[in-house]
């Protein structure tokens, strides 16, 4: 019997995780629907018959449903916001949602809690359920540590971008264009998780919202230190009145040191990270090639 609830659960998960892979995106609205519309995507389809909408819908959709639903309920309270953040981190560029995430949980809970019960079943031993556990938790963990590395990731690409970002920004605007223009000529010049996320600022504002709620919304989406920093100079100059130029020049020399002053603090990490390898890799590797024949020789002589 618990072979076959194992087969079960391993089969049902396999298809949840297809499910995910193949799940139309969900519907926009608001203003998530003019950005897709603005990217030239295809928007909001209007509801119809049932039998006229995508075989991946209309087969996948009941078990997105349901392992959405499982995922949210092996998940203690307060999840989805933590999924949410996370996923706003990731920058969100494939059209992953919080109900999508949540989805893939569940289903890779069931794929490796019934390979981990298949391997119980097969050794009948504590060795088995411990492996069972294992697999379980490591299924249930599996998707927040992807989709959080990921996000790791994106934002040390967004750091390592921008001071370069911000000194070309700095070069367009002391050359007599606006920051609008500016923000422009740095998304059609560049390429990385920065320029994609000024590439929304400027869609926003062209769908009509403010240069200051939009920024606004960049240093949240932005778990960066810099970009926050500014993000918070460039809207306060807004407000008063101030060049654009002097803030983002002092803001570009500001982030040239601070980028200097990682370098330096990664180089200084490099031996107590080297230490632990040496010891453990390169000391007894070469132990045994300078003491190792002396010691055949030893021991060829006192068993002679």
């Amino acid at each position: 019997m618990a072979l076959v609830l194992a087969a079960v659960l391993v089969g049902l998960g396999a298809a949840l995780l297809a499910g995910v892979a193949v799940a139309p995106r969900g519907e926009s609205r608001g203003l998530a629907r003019s950005l897709e519309l603005a990217r030239g995507g295809p928007g909001v389809l209007e509801p119809g018959d049932p039998a006229d909408r995508p075989a991946a819908e209309r087969l996948w959709r009941p078990l997105l449903t349901a392992a959405g639903a499982l995922g949210a309920r092996i998940s203690p309270a307060g999840t989805p916001e933590r999924m949410r953040r996370r996923i706003e981190l990731l920058g969100n560029v494939s059209g992953l949602t919080v109900h999508t995430a949540l989805a893939a949980k569940g289903a890779a809970t069931l794929v490796l809690g019934g390979l981990g019960l298949l391997f119980w079943w097969h050794t009948r031993s504590a060795l088995g359920a411990l492996t069972f556990g294992l697999l379980a938790a490591l299924g249930y963990c599996l998707v927040d540590l992807l989709i959080h590395n990921a996000g790791q990731h994106r934002q040390e690409a967004i750091r390592r971008a921008a001071p370069d970002t911000i000194d070309m920004m700095t070069v367009c605007v002391e050359a007599g264009l606006g920051l609008d223009a500016a923000l422009q000529q740095v998304c059609t010049n560049t390429t990385g998780a920065l320029s994609e996320e000024l590439a929304r600022v400027l869609r926003e504002m062209h769908l009509g919202r403010g240069r200051t709620d939009a920024l606004a919304d960049l240093g949240a989406r932005c778990d960066v230190t810099e970009v926050r920093t500014l993000v918070a100079a460039v809207v306060q100059a807004d407000r008063l009145g101030v060049p654009i130029a002097g803030v983002l020049r002092e803001q570009a020399a500001e982030l040239r040191v601070r980028r200097r002053q990682r370098a330096e603090e990664k180089a200084q990490k490099v031996p107590v990270k080297i230490l632990m390898p040496v010891l453990f890799c390169i000391f007894p590797v070469f132990f045994i090639i300078v003491i190792g024949p002396g010691v055949i020789r030893i021991a060829g002589v006192f068993g002679g």
